[in-house]
C-alpha cells in the first residue's frame, strides 16, 4: 500500500533498516552510532535527514567534536571567524 504524501515514514527498528534508508553501509552506520567516535558529516547528515531532523541545526555541534581532517573534508573553513551560517 503506498504511503500518502506528508505521512512520516515508519520508525526504523534496527541498524539494517536504517542503513537501507540512509544509503549508508551497515558498517558505516555502526561507526556513526558508536559513542566514542565522531562520524563524517556526510554520514551524520544522511542519518539526520532520514530521522527528519534539520542537519543545519546539528552542524555546529558536529563542528565542535570533529577533528581538523573531518572539518576540512566537510568544507568547513579552518578559522571559525570565516565560517558562515549553516
Amino acid at each position: 500500500m503506498p504511503v500518502p504524501s506528508g505521512t512520516p515514514p515508519a520508525p526504523c527498528t534496527d541498524l539494517a533498516e536504517l542503513a537501507k534508508r540512509t544509503g549508508l553501509a551497515l558498517s558505516t552506520l555502526s561507526k556513526v552510532t558508536h559513542p566514542d567516535r565522531v562520524p563524517s558529516w556526510t554520514a551524520v547528515a544522511a542519518l539526520l535527514n532520514v530521522l527528519e531532523h534539520d542537519p543545519n541545526r546539528w552542524r555546529p555541534l558536529w563542528d565542535c567534536y570533529a577533528d581538523e581532517d573531518q572539518r576540512k573534508a566537510a568544507g568547513v573553513p579552518e578559522l571559525s571567524e570565516h565560517r558562515g551560517e549553516y
